[in-house]
């Protein structure tokens, strides 16, 4: 017994490891597939695990938004002495 004692051991570990990341994992999973939805789909009294449309128009207005805000905020943080050495 004490001969497999650490082979059992190393397999409890990893079976608690890869449960607990599968159960963390969870909320990321469903927040990615509610951003996938309709607001029908995301409303609706089921569960819907993979949204039979995905709806990619929102992840498109986001990176937009993104962007945007990337280009307009940067010379904002920079100082006018750091625009005077270049």
């Amino acid at each position: 017994m004490k001969k497999y004692w650490p082979i059992l051991k190393s397999v409890f570990l990893y079976a608690i490891l890869t449960g607990s990341t599968v159960f963390m994992s969870f909320p990321l999973f469903w927040m990615i597939s509610s951003s996938l939805k309709t607001l029908e789909e995301t409303n609706s009294p089921g569960i819907v695990w993979i949204p039979p449309t995905r709806l990619f128009k929102p992840i498109l207005i986001f990176s937009k938004i993104r962007i945007f805000c990337a280009l307009i905020s940067t010379p904002c943080f920079m100082s006018p002495s750091h625009w005077l050495e270049h």
